[in-house]
């Protein structure tokens, strides 16, 4: 499991499904936010979830604020299908310890954010680690219609100019994912220079056998060799969050896909 979660049953089955069903979650719950009348909270906790990513204390508040409003979801799924009969309680029962699973592993900053792209509701993995004094790292990965599996990361370093520097890859499957998300390069540099962050090296890469779980427990493995390092991190961990931030923001808005080609 990784990221200080115990090894449990419940756990267990949650990691798994989020590896294998990679964004189905964030999508039944928004179904069912519609079913129950919750929508427009939902979106406004997922909005919240979004611009809260300028810090750790900030996000993980969201982050709880939406774990409620997941909750909240589900408790009116319950009472709402107990009077119609259709109640599927393994669905809701495999969705409430998803949703628990995840608030957990959003204390160690390792989040599943739920976004909109087109028509598609899905979720982003986001895991931010604070590495050497120097440095930090941002990763992200994803599944969906659109892109196909996805994964980017993103290493921000300071320089004795006090230049922020990032460097990293973003990797699909997909060749026309991959040329997708180059044609978003330019935009994502200068949105990056306006938050104070120079990208000095940033390839795009297609890797046809591209493995979520291995990126998964890379992220781990980072996480681990840097635990007992000595040195306060330099890297303002604003400067993380403002990288994830806008590289997710580009993916919501979808730049570059070609809609018609997809139906």
């Amino acid at each position: 499991l990784g990221f200080d979660q115990p090894v449990t049953a419940d756990n267990l089955m949650s990691a798994g499904l989020f590896m294998k069903e990679r964004g189905r979650a964030a999508g039944r719950l928004y179904d069912l936010a519609e079913e129950t009348g919750e929508k427009e909270k939902l979106e406004a906790a997922m909005e919240d979830v979004y611009e809260s990513m300028a810090g750790e204390a900030p996000m993980k508040a969201a982050y709880e604020r939406l774990g409620q409003a997941y909750e909240e979801i589900l408790e009116k799924a319950v009472y709402g299908q107990e009077e119609t009969g259709k109640i599927d309680i393994r669905e809701i029962s495999s969705l409430y310890k998803q949703v628990s699973f995840a608030g957990n592993m959003a204390q160690e900053e390792n989040y599943e954010v739920p976004v909109r792209i087109g028509e598609e509701m899905t979720s982003i993995n986001l895991k931010i680690i604070h590495g050497r004094k120097e440095s930090g790292k941002v990763m992200l990965s994803m599944e969906t219609v659109a892109y196909g599996r996805a994964a980017a990361q993103f290493g921000i370093s300071i320089h004795g100019t006090g230049e922020y520097h990032l460097s990293g890859y973003v990797a699909c499957e997909r060749k026309e994912s991959m040329k997708m998300l180059e044609n978003i390069a330019e935009g994502l540099k200068k949105s990056l220079e306006q938050a104070d962050i120079k990208i000095v090296s940033l390839n795009f890469v297609h890797n046809e056998g591209l493995d979520l779980a291995a990126v998964s427990g890379a992220a781990v493995q980072a996480r681990e060799e840097i635990a007992g390092e000595d040195g306060k991190q330099q890297i303002p961990t604003k400067k993380l969050y403002d990288a994830a931030k806008i590289f997710i923001g580009y993916i919501r808005k979808g730049e570059g896909i070609d809609y018609e080609n997809m139906l």
